[in-house]
């Protein structure tokens, strides 16, 4: 998704983190040095660009992930991404 697309996720999905009492949670558009203060435990929602989540970052590691959501995927696989 775009970051506009990504921004409007995160603040619905917000909402939606309350009512589970999820914990780790955070967007990642802009500011990557947030990463630098995840617990070990990892998080439990990520929003963000596909580039900044995996091109960006270099080291992100999906290894816990349940689930993951990729706008336009077919697209992205397309250009093997």
């Amino acid at each position: 998704p775009t970051r506009e697309l990504a921004s409007q996720i995160y603040i619905e999905a917000k909402k939606f983190a309350k009512s589970y009492e999820l914990q780790q949670f955070m967007e990642v558009l802009r500011k990557m040095d947030q990463f630098k203060e995840l617990q070990p435990g990892g998080i439990e929602i990520l929003v963000g660009t596909p580039g900044r989540l995996m091109v960006k970052m270099k080291a992100t590691i999906f290894r816990r992930v349940s689930f993951l959501v990729l706008d336009e995927a077919d697209r992205m696989f397309d250009l093997s991404f």
